[in-house]
């Protein structure tokens, strides 16, 4: 997973977050890197990173998420390279 992928909920916990997608706003291994500092100190954090839901409001709202709890959209990102239409 990298910056600019599109992303959704592992094990969604809705129905909107069964079909919610999103764009990944940080850069995930530099979050990484910054938990496994803070876990020296509080074992419980979790790496996060901001991503922004895809929807047509006009102002997309951001969450802030456990990368664990994430994974990438294969066909989604075969569409966001190729321009061609999600099915």
């Amino acid at each position: 997973m990298k910056k600019g992928d599109v992303v959704r909920y592992k094990t969604p916990a809705s129905d909107f977050e069964r079909i919610a997608r999103f764009i990944v706003l940080d850069d995930p291994a530099e979050q990484i890197e910054a938990a496994v500092a803070a876990q020296k100190t509080h074992p419980a954090y979790r790496a996060k990173v901001d991503m922004q839901e895809i929807c047509s409001l006009a102002f997309r709202p951001i969450r802030r998420t456990a990368i664990d709890e994430i994974e990438v959209c294969e066909a989604e990102q075969h569409c966001k390279k190729t321009g061609q239409p999600a099915h």
